[in-house]
């Protein structure tokens, strides 16, 4: 909670004075990117995400939140890589990440979300690639997913 002087100060009173304060983090939207809606095609045809705007997606390894059970129900249910799959154009790129949860970017990962990121926005790729779905192993080695 030190992190957070706000969150710090929200919650039940411990003792007087005392708070037991409260993790914030942004907040989700389910409308938009969902394996329905990210197919979209302007009125001439043209693709928008992975052609106009190109895709970066970053996932965990073990993120069960993002990557729910197949049993689950619409809305409930989710995947990164059926999103992935979902978007039509040419220009997108997925990296999992080894041992990384839903919060990947609070997470030992956190340097490699940023350094991932701050590659795709300089240069529009990521260890030279433009494309893909890779798999990044502790080490940074890459195996392609299938």
């Amino acid at each position: 909670m030190d992190s957070d002087p706000v969150g710090s100060k929200w919650g039940p009173e411990v003792t007087p004075g005392v708070y037991e304060g409260v993790l914030r983090y942004r907040n989700t939207y389910w409308w938009g990117w969902n394996d329905r809606t990210v197919p979209y095609e302007n009125p001439v045809g043209t693709k928008v995400l992975g052609d106009r705007v190109p895709v970066l997606i970053v996932t965990g390894e073990l993120d069960r939140t993002a990557n729910s059970p197949a049993t689950l129900p619409d809305p409930v249910r989710f995947s990164v890589q059926a999103l992935y799959d979902a978007v039509k154009g040419p220009e997108k790129l997925m990296f999992c990440l080894a041992g990384a949860g839903h919060s990947l970017v609070w997470e030992i990962t956190a340097k490699t979300v940023h350094h991932i990121s701050k590659q795709w926005f300089k240069n529009g790729k990521v260890y030279g690639l433009k494309t893909g779905s890779y798999f990044r192993d502790a080490f940074g080695e890459l195996t392609e997913l299938t």
